[in-house]
C-alpha cells in the first residue's frame, strides 16, 4: 500500500499508472510493479537466496507457491545444490 503526502492511501491503478510513466521517462523498457515484483524474486532465486526467504518477501502463504511460480528459475538451482554435494561426497571442499 502506498500514501500520498498526507497519508492517504493511493488506488493501486493511480500508483501503476505513475509508476510505468515514470519508467517510460527514464527511457527503461516498460515494466509494472507487478514485473518489479518478479524481477525481483527471480534475480534473489538465481543468486541462491533462501527460497523461504524469497517467499516471505512475497508475502507467499507457502515457498512452494514461490517454487511453483519460479520454477523456470529454479533448474540452475538444484544443479548448484548438487554439485556442492558431489564435491562434499568425493572430499573435496571447494
Amino acid at each position: 500500500m502506498f500514501t500520498d503526502e498526507l497519508g492517504n492511501p493511493i488506488h493501486p491503478d493511480r500508483f501503476t499508472k505513475l509508476f510505468v510513466r515514470l519508467v517510460e521517462s527514464s527511457g527503461m523498457e516498460r515494466l509494472t510493479p507487478h514485473g518489479l515484483r518478479h524481477t525481483h524474486a527471480t534475480i534473489a532465486l538465481q543468486a541462491n537466496r533462501n527460497p523461504t526467504v524469497v517467499s516471505e518477501r512475497l508475502g507467499h502463504a507457502n515457498v512452494s507457491i514461490t517454487l511453483d511460480t519460479y520454477s523456470h528459475v529454479t533448474p540452475g538451482l538444484e544443479q548448484d545444490v548438487a554439485d556442492v554435494v558431489a564435491q562434499l561426497v568425493d572430499g573435496d571442499s571447494r
